[in-house]
């Protein structure tokens, strides 16, 4: 190749990521006046620069010997050769049943090396529960132009089992409750969860299954859950009459991530999820069918069939948690669900639209808001109603102290560290929750409607297996209530021993 020519054109060879034309707009300079070799040497390093900005790394540009031994001082027609890097090998360490798990959630054997691609798979696994820790590196590997990712999986622990004691059930079946509850993060080698639980209260018996299996590498998820419940009515003087009831809950859904991202210092994701469930209750009074709540049949049973459709933002970083979900429930008059000429029944629209933020202050404190808000277009079956009052809406009331077919809830809630060391952590937790709810048939409205309350909070972490909450709530608005437990006194706790 003569040491100066005059170039009239170039030709890319080599190329797939970029077409001919991206690089002639960085090869245009180059068109005018004579260029020397090394003038054309700094034109390929500016090629393999623009690939290596854009993650490219493994890129390489050169100019071809074997075509540009041809080439005349005039009218030069400069052939480049662009060698894009692969993936040749992925040699995954460590991660015993979830090899599979994580290969399907990397870069494909013979993909073009992107180091940004493979540092966001990285960050995005990184952030999956069944993962505690992964690290990944490239590596020339044997063949030219071709390297190995050789990855390092600590896998998260991945069965637990756990006895748990709280105070959240409603005290007409008994506020204390036992529980059992055994989860299998993998239970047969694809990331499929199994989670059983257990739970029994004075009054009351629950049983509940959930299993998860996720289909595609960006997370799409089947989703099967089953719950079934009996209760009796043990508080006085409710007890005499011997109220009884039975619920089963049957459901099936479909979540798939739409985005997601991973960022140095984020983790970003906005998925739909698609849910059809059908639930049966009945209700006996003396032994006898009865129909003890709104919107049950002359038999006491009410059965509903509802599509629930989702979507769902979350972004999480070291800093801050925000979560947004809004759902858009339809009940349908299918699979023998309850339909009335008047009242409430199978046939409804309602939206529920809950947000979440949470973040870090300085010293380690914690500032968190909470927000739920529920509309529907009729009334509703006490299932679908919005609830106030337990540890899960307004603490300082009794569990499910209001429910209406519409409301809102308020929640702000601040963590502040009082110990940390061998032992474990403990924080105290001042909040304030306000809520709200309304009915669409005026003679349900209840009195008050509205319930609030302001408390303290301490929060226990141990290094073993123990963790223990301990709220108290204050009621702002005076309801009248029996103050025979200690959640009617404003009590509510939970203590969680994981055994394994």
């Amino acid at each position: 190749m003569p040491e100066s020519v005059e170039v009239e054109g170039f030709v890319f060879k080599g190329n797939t990521v970029y077409g001919d034309q991206e690089l002639l707009i960085i090869a245009a300079p180059y068109l005018q006046g004579p260029q020397t070799i090394s003038d054309l040497q700094e034109l390929t390093q500016k090629i393999t620069d623009f690939y290596a900005n854009a993650g490219y790394t493994a890129t390489l540009a050169t100019l071809s010997e074997q075509e540009n031994s041809k080439v005349t001082p005039k009218k030069a027609i400069i052939t480049i050769l662009i060698t894009e890097g692969k993936i040749k090998t992925i040699d995954i360490k460590g991660a015993e049943r979830l090899e599979g798990y994580v290969r399907d959630r990397l870069p494909k054997l013979n993909t073009i090396v992107n180091e940004d691609e493979i540092l966001e798979d990285i960050r995005l696994l990184q952030a999956d529960r069944l993962i505690e820790m992964i690290s990944a590196s490239l590596v020339p590997s044997a063949y030219r132009n071709q390297l190995s990712l050789d990855v390092e999986v600590k896998p998260a622990k991945q069965r637990s089992l756990a006895f748990i004691l709280d105070n959240d059930r409603s005290p007409s079946v008994g506020t204390f409750q036992r529980s059992v509850e055994f989860t299998d993060r993998n239970l047969l080698g694809f990331g499929d969860n199994l989670n059983l639980r257990y739970g029994n209260t004075d009054g009351s018996d629950s049983v509940q299954f959930f299993y998860s299996i996720p289909v595609n590498s960006e997370n799409g998820t089947f989703v099967f859950k089953y719950f079934y419940g009996s209760s009796e009515v043990v508080e006085e003087p409710f007890d005499i009459i011997d109220i009884s009831a039975v619920a089963d809950l049957a459901e099936v859904s479909f979540r798939q991530p739409i985005f997601r991202k991973a960022r140095p210092d984020s983790v970003e994701e906005f998925a739909l999820n698609l849910t059809f469930g059908h639930e049966t209750s009945s209700f006996t009074l003396l032994g006898i069918p009865f129909p003890v709540s709104r919107g049950s049949d002359e038999f006491g049973r009410t059965k509903t069939s509802v599509l629930r459709f989702s979507q769902e933002w979350l972004k999480q970083s070291s800093e801050n948690i925000f979560f947004a979900r809004s759902q858009f429930n339809f009940g349908l008059p299918i699979l023998g669900a309850t339909i009335n000429a008047t009242g409430p029944d199978s046939r409804f629209f309602a939206l529920r639209v809950q947000g979440f933020w949470a973040r870090k202050l300085l010293e380690n404190w914690t500032f968190a808001l909470r927000s739920e808000l529920q509309l529907a277009d009729r009334s509703l079956v006490p299932s679908e109603q919005f609830v106030l009052g337990g540890f899960s809406s307004v603490r300082g009331y009794r569990q499910n102290s209001l429910l209406g077919d519409n409301g809102w809830l308020g929640s702000v809630e601040l963590g502040i560290p009082l110990y940390s060391g061998s032992v474990g952590n403990l924080s105290l937790a001042p909040f304030f929750e306000v809520g709200t709810v309304w009915d669409n048939a005026p003679q349900f409205i209840p009195t008050p409607s509205t319930l609030a309350s302001t408390g303290l909070g301490l929060r226990f972490q141990a290094k073993n297996c123990l963790s223990a909450r301990l709220d108290w709530g204050i009621p702002l608005i005076n309801v009248p209530e029996n103050r025979s437990s200690l959640q009617e006194s404003g009590i509510h706790f939970s203590i969680q021993c994981d055994v394994f």
